[in-house]
């Protein structure tokens, strides 16, 4: 879930003695890198090494460990670290395979053959190696999160088999928690040892990493650990301790120290040791997937992201990077490696999705360990996501008119429901149990408070009495009143061959009905919407454009965006849009149901499109597949 990740508030920096003197390396350089960058991003603290040759060189501290305390941070202080866990269990995997014990391109089914996809034939084809490399074919299904029913690892393997296939394995880059979980599940099987045991005996025990540990609690009992914290309304805040790292163990709970992580690195960036082999870490370091444009950066000289197993890969002015971030509420991780020039960096901070901050000080430091001429201008960068939006929340008052119009039930992408109340002249948003209070910043953007995070939600009110939640520029729910449909004069439009059901709004009209497709149209605006089912390729665009194709043979397009609709009816859509000659735009709205894909193809002046949303909108949430 994205955070808001602003303040104002810019905390006095302390640093500690370096516990290890660098050479050939200026290192009074990278800690005004690091202060500067620390001051700009409301970082409390931070830890900092840089490994050279697998050599730890430098190990320094900044800032305090929690903000009330104002107790300094040292090269010692545990952080949690996030998806930098994802390396750990990588690498154990790639133990299991030197001990012969697994082969990276069996099913998983052949190790777990309890295990439950939603769709069986699909999952019956996904591998050890898919699981590791993201290509599961699972897309982010992060609902584990604030679910009170995820209380385990086992549950949170159950989740699995809720996602729907968004692609075939092996195809796709799709980050998701729940492989690494279920690829631990295998360790567990094939070592008969859980994953925190076996990895403190095979990779902490042999590295000497001796003070990491596995969930905040024991973090606390070392007494050299940083507080989480978050940037809220009100500035740097202390955030409670997550207690859902257990569930995600595997995927993203371990604490450690810089001094710990430095060692870490230094066998990672080795030609290998008893702890796993030089092929082993080249494989992981390898890119299994080329990730294109999902990952794009807007830090010039990036490129070329992939992801290997436990590690994302990219470039950097022509320099090969070897990186994987954490995100884990209130802490923020990165290690970095830099391998044809041996430097490694480890960066650890008790700020709550402090991403930014990471990438400006992570290249910053890299051109000057790799003294070449600065390229980007970081200290210029914007520092802060959504700054003008928390300002606002401060003194912000909405009208009561504007509240009472957000009221409702609105149905999100994740198939569950948001109920957004108004009580007592302000919004409270309630899901699975739990009340969060939403600050209006605006009449449209307001800041749930989550209690372990801040996000912003914008609410688009359409014409019709829908209104449309956004998250992060992206639609994720939608309220539809009970009065849209009857205000509308609808029809129903119903399959020949009752698949499926439709709310037609007034204005359009069917024009011709074949067993493959339902054809109506509309004047104002000019505009043509098809209904088809058809069987399931590989993917949701390989199906879409098998559709069209019947239409027009020679199309050949390919999509211009593909992104995922809200969950209405029980109905997740994923909307493809092809751009067309003479200003024409192509919308496909997709969803599959077992071995069918149920489609409505819209054809538009790409300037009416914004017209024909309300339309969408109606015939999406009151299609029911029957």
């Amino acid at each position: 879930m994205k955070k808001i990740v602003v303040s104002t508030l810019f905390l006095v920096l302390s640093s500690i003695a370096p516990q290890a003197a660098a050479q050939g390396m200026n290192t009074s350089e990278v800690d005004a890198l690091v202060k500067q960058n620390m001051e700009r991003f409301a970082v409390p603290g931070l830890g900092l090494a840089l490994v050279k040759d697998g050599k730890v060189v430098y190990t320094q501290g900044y800032g305090v460990r929690d903000v009330k305390s104002k107790t300094p941070v040292n090269a010692d202080t545990l952080f949690a670290i996030g998806s930098v866990t994802k390396s750990f269990t990588s690498l154990a995997m790639m133990q299991q395979v030197a001990a012969r014990k697994l082969d990276l391109d069996a099913p998983v089914q052949k190790y777990l053959p309890d295990m439950k996809f939603s769709d069986a034939a699909m999952g019956s084809k996904v591998t050890v190696r898919q699981l590791l490399s993201m290509t599961s074919g699972l897309d982010r299904f992060d609902n584990w999160a604030f679910d009170p029913k995820v209380n385990s690892r086992s549950k949170m393997l159950e989740t699995i088999a809720e996602i729907p296939f968004s692609a075939a394995p092996g195809k796709v880059f799709q980050y998701n928690n729940q492989n690494y979980v279920a690829a631990a599940a295998i360790l567990e099987k094939l070592t008969n040892q859980s994953w925190e045991a076996y990895t403190k005996a095979n990779i902490f025990a042999p590295l000497g990493m001796n003070r990491a540990q596995f969930d905040f609690p024991d973090a606390v009992k070392d007494g050299n650990y940083a507080a989480g914290h978050q940037v809220g309304i009100g500035g740097v805040q202390g955030l409670a301790s997550f207690e859902r790292f257990p569930v995600i163990a595997p995927a993203g709970s371990i604490h450690a120290s810089v001094s710990d992580m430095a060692k870490y690195v230094g066998f990672q960036m080795s030609r290998g040791s008893r702890v796993a082999s030089f092929f082993a870490l080249k494989e992981m370091h390898s890119p299994q997937i080329a990730i294109g444009d999902a990952y794009s950066s807007s830090i010039a000289g990036v490129a070329g992201f992939g992801y290997g197993m436990g590690w994302f890969t990219q470039e950097y002015r022509g320099y090969k990077v070897v990186e994987h971030g954490g995100n884990i509420n209130g802490f923020t991780a990165n290690v970095q490696m830099l391998p044809q020039k041996g430097w490694g960096l480890v960066l650890l901070a008790n700020r709550d999705g402090a991403n930014a901050f990471m990438d400006a000080t992570r290249f910053a430091i890299a051109e000057s360990l790799l003294n070449i001429r600065p390229r980007n201008d970081f200290s210029n960068a914007p520092s802060i996501a959504d700054q003008e939006i928390l300002m606002a929340a401060k003194s912000f008052v909405a009208k009561p008119e504007v509240l009472k119009q957000l009221e409702g039930t609105y149905a999100l992408i994740t198939n569950d429901q948001l109920q957004v109340a108004l009580e007592n002249g302000k919004l409270i948003a309630i899901q699975g149990g739990q009340r969060f209070p939403l600050i209006a910043a605006s009449d449209t953007h307001y800041v749930a408070d989550l209690g372990v995070a801040l996000i912003v939600l914008e609410f688009q009110p359409a014409a019709n009495g829908m209104v449309w939640l956004y998250q992060g520029g992206q639609i994720v729910g939608v309220k539809v009143p009970s009065t849209a449909t009857a205000a509308a004069a609808p029809k129903t439009l119903t399959d020949s061959q009752n698949r499926f059901s439709a709310t037609l709004p007034s204005g359009l009209e069917v024009v011709q009905t074949t067993p493959q497709f339902i054809v109506t149209q509309s004047d104002k605006p000019a505009s043509v919407f098809l209904f088809n089912v058809s069987a399931a390729k590989a993917t949701l665009e390989e199906t879409a454009l098998g559709f069209i194709k019947i239409l027009d043979p020679n199309f050949n397009l390919k999509p211009a965006q593909t992104s995922s609709l809200p969950a209405i009816n029980g109905v997740v859509w994923t909307q493809i849009l092809y751009s067309l000659p003479q200003d024409q735009t192509l919308a496909v709205f997709a969803t599959q149901k077992g071995s069918s894909v149920y489609m409505v193809v819209v054809q538009a002046d790409t300037k009416d499109l914004q017209a024909l949303t309300a339309w969408i909108g109606q015939i999406l949430s009151s299609y029911k597949i029957l």
